[in-house]
């Protein structure tokens, strides 16, 4: 039978030992039913880097201290403690433990404690919240709620898995085609300049062997971003992402596709230096369906075409640890009914040409994925603007 595997992060030792010592005497039958051998494996680490040690292996409950203690470092031998530490770590430990249901605890329930265990809950990376002052009774009648609740959810989250496969297939998919778009241009001038040589124009002959190697050139360097761009899609790894750079890449990406709508595009930068510890294939797709959008709003609006223009803004609050990205156009902008439904799937006021209605419902849920936000309003400067904000996972 398997073990049925707890985690305890919390640095009360004596709380912790005693509910340790609890949890071991209960059956497990009683609160999970069948499946699981009737002892669990109970772990407890007192702080933050033995929780990320521990965290390697799969667990069914976490039993989360809101406030814990950072492990010391070379810097600061003595063990100091985080405000808020346990919510910090929150969303990187539900990306750990998926499947584990999270309980936050707390021996000081003040207020602005329980409002960030209310966002916690309500975000779906905690399951529940008890005061560790409750009776163990309490506490093991809320392990089985929230085990029962997370039990049923499970199955809705493979159908999640398999959903999330396809949004990523969608995404490859117009990424590839736009590979395939700028093969297809760099072919149809070649073939022009080889019916012009072949015409035999002498001032064609000259200029031909210049113009193929600018060609090549500017084949070579769109290969190069682009094959940067490929090398690290789709992967779940959490790391550094150099924002202004993504968001360059992205826009060279789709140089012609903006120039088709007659847009200009804009790259403001607060600092090019602006990196984010983040998963870098979630918040790209969330970027690619963001432009994608632009670049359809403009490709029809009133705007007239000299004046069309998209502006992605990139900007950190070193303060909140997170980055914002902004992405401004000055076409028509949002109706009211769009703005009501935009993150809902199908929502598209373009039905046209193969629209779906899927663009921003996906980005939704690649921010989700990654613990940011996303919200889109009307520009007051005429136009639409999405925001992202995205959290830096570092810690």
């Amino acid at each position: 039978m398997n073990k049925f595997r707890i985690l305890v992060i919390d640095d009360d030792k004596e709380w912790a030992q005693n509910t340790c010592d609890n949890l071991r005497t209960i059956r497990l039958v009683d609160i999970i039913g069948e499946g699981y051998d009737d002892r669990p494996y109970i772990k407890h680490v007192t702080n933050q880097r033995a929780a990320s040690q521990a965290v390697v292996n799969k667990y069914d409950l976490v039993l989360l201290d809101l406030l814990y203690p950072n492990a010391p470092n070379k810097k600061t031998p003595e063990v100091s403690l985080g405000e808020f530490a346990g919510m910090r770590w929150l969303p990187e430990l539900r990306r750990l433990q998926p499947n584990a249901t999270i309980i936050i605890l707390t021996a000081y329930p003040y207020e602005n404690h329980l409002r960030n265990v209310v966002e916690a809950i309500s975000r779906d990376h905690a399951n529940d919240f008890v005061p560790k002052k409750a009776p163990f009774r309490d506490l093991l009648a809320r392990i089985r709620l929230a085990l029962a609740a997370q039990r049923r959810v499970q199955t809705l989250r493979m159908f999640e898995i398999e959903f999330h496969a396809l949004l990523r297939s969608r995404a490859a998919s117009v990424l590839a085609s736009d590979v395939g778009r700028l093969i297809d241009h760099s072919n149809a001038e070649l073939i022009d300049i080889a019916q012009n040589v072949e015409s035999g124009d002498p001032c064609a002959i000259a200029t031909a062997p210049g113009a193929i190697r600018g060609l090549c050139c500017v084949l070579r360097e769109g290969y190069n971003k682009m094959s940067s761009f490929f090398a690290t899609f789709g992967q779940e790894r959490l790391r550094g992402v150099n924002l202004p750079k993504s968001v360059g890449q992205l826009l060279t990406l789709y140089a012609q596709r903006f120039a088709e709508a007659g847009a200009k595009t804009i790259a403001q930068t607060q600092d090019d230096g602006i990196v984010v510890t983040t998963y870098e294939s979630d918040l790209r797709i969330a970027l690619h369906e963001l432009l994608w959008n632009a670049a359809d709003a403009l490709k029809d609006c009133k705007t007239p075409v000299a004046e069309r223009k998209v502006e992605v803004k990139v900007a950190m609050d070193r303060v909140l640890k997170r980055a914002i990205v902004r992405v401004v156009d000055n076409g028509d902008g949002f109706s009211a009914e769009a703005l009501a439904h935009i993150f809902e799937p199908r929502a598209s006021t373009r039905r046209d040409d193969g629209h779906q209605g899927l663009g921003l419902y996906i980005a939704k849920h690649m921010m989700q994925a990654i613990g940011g936000s996303i919200q889109a309003k009307n520009s007051t400067k005429g136009g639409a603007e999405v925001v992202l904000t995205i959290p830096d996972l570092a810690k």
